[in-house]
C-alpha cells in the first residue's frame, strides 16, 4: 500500500475522532439548555469521558497484540454504535454510554495512529 494512502487513512481516523470528541461538549451544552440538566451532572459527563480516556492507555501494551488496524476499526465501530444508540434512544444512560465509548475509542485510535507514525519514522 502506498505511503500517501496510509497517511490519508491515518489523518481521516484521527481527525474524525477529534471532531467527535470536540462535539461532546456541545452535547453537554444542549443537555443543559434543552433538557434542564443541572451543572453537576453535566460535569460528571465530562469526568466520565476523561476517565475512560485513561483506561485504554493503561492497556496499551495489548494493542500491539490486537494489531493497529483492528484497534482503529474497533474504535470507529464503537463510536458508530454509540451514535446509533443515541439516535434511537432518548435515555440519559445512552448519553453516558456515548461518552464512555467516545473516551475509549478516541484513545484506542490515538494510540494506534501514534504508534504507526512512530513505526514509520523509525523504518529506513
Amino acid at each position: 500500500m502506498p505511503i500517501s494512502k496510509i497517511k490519508a487513512i491515518l489523518y481521516l481516523n484521527f481527525f474524525s475522532l477529534a471532531v467527535f470528541t470536540s462535539g461532546l461538549n456541545i452535547v453537554i451544552l444542549q443537555l443543559v439548555v434543552n433538557y434542564g440538566l443541572n451543572g453537576e451532572v453535566a460535569g460528571q459527563l465530562t469526568a466520565i469521558k476523561s476517565i475512560f480516556t485513561i483506561i485504554p492507555s493503561l492497556g496499551s501494551a495489548y494493542i500491539l497484540k490486537f494489531r493497529y488496524k483492528k484497534s482503529m476499526l474497533l474504535g470507529l465501530l464503537g463510536v458508530t454504535i454509540g451514535s446509533l444508540i443515541i439516535a434511537v434512544s432518548r435515555n440519559f444512560w445512552a448519553i453516558v454510554l456515548l461518552f464512555v465509548l467516545g473516551g475509549l475509542c478516541h484513545t484506542l485510535i490515538k494510540l494506534s495512529v501514534y504508534s504507526i507514525i512512530g513505526l514509520s519514522k523509525s523504518a529506513p
